[in-house]
């Protein structure tokens, strides 16, 4: 797809960015995880991923680089729910609790735990009513996350227009005008 629209578009290649919702949250997470598609992209943006545990967005992540990455979950969401799913809850199989794998993502890009064996801690804070963001300033990138309460299966936005988060589909920000363009903005390769 990249190859097409250069041939057709100048592209600045040093700013190409991956984001998708849902399946495409999952697919974004793999491109982040893959040692070749890491070293393509700037900065990953998945929202409400499908992180189905044993697939290579979750299991054997091995990116070429420390990769930036903002992730969006409604904690309400019972499609790939916040909290994990284990493989008797769900016919998609088990995926993880979302804050083991942004964890992870902090861990892989060089951020570590004050003592051996304890997590990297996030700078928290309180963005929007209700909506958490987690911040890891990592050596290698940056892993930002943001919690919605009251969200579900949705890209936040106030017009609540994405309906398969029904019926917690709105939040009360913008995701895309207040956090995505602004985090893409500020990564280039």
């Amino acid at each position: 797809m990249l190859k097409t629209i250069s041939e057709t578009y100048t592209i600045d290649r040093s700013r190409l960015y991956a984001c998708g919702k849902s399946n495409g949250g999952g697919f974004t997470a793999l491109l982040a995880c893959r040692p070749d598609t890491s070293t393509i992209f700037a900065a990953f943006a998945p929202v409400s991923p499908a992180l189905y545990q044993g697939t290579y967005a979750f299991h054997n992540c091995s990116p070429n680089r420390p990769v930036p990455i903002l992730h969006s979950h409604g904690v309400e969401d019972v499609i790939t729910p916040f909290y994990g799913r284990t493989p008797e809850g769900g016919s998609f199989g088990p995926e993880p609790d979302v804050r083991l794998w942004r964890r992870q993502w902090a861990e892989r890009n060089g951020c570590r735990g004050s003592y051996v064996g304890e997590w990297p801690v996030p700078l928290i804070k309180e963005v929007h009513p209700g909506a958490w963001e987690e911040i890891w300033d990592c050596p290698g990138a940056e892993v930002r996350a943001l919690s919605v309460e009251g969200l579900g299966h949705a890209w936040p936005s106030t017009l609540g227009l994405d309906l398969a988060g029904r019926p917690n589909q709105t939040a009360n920000f913008n995701f895309t005008i207040q956090h995505l363009i602004p985090f893409f903005s500020s990564h280039r390769l």
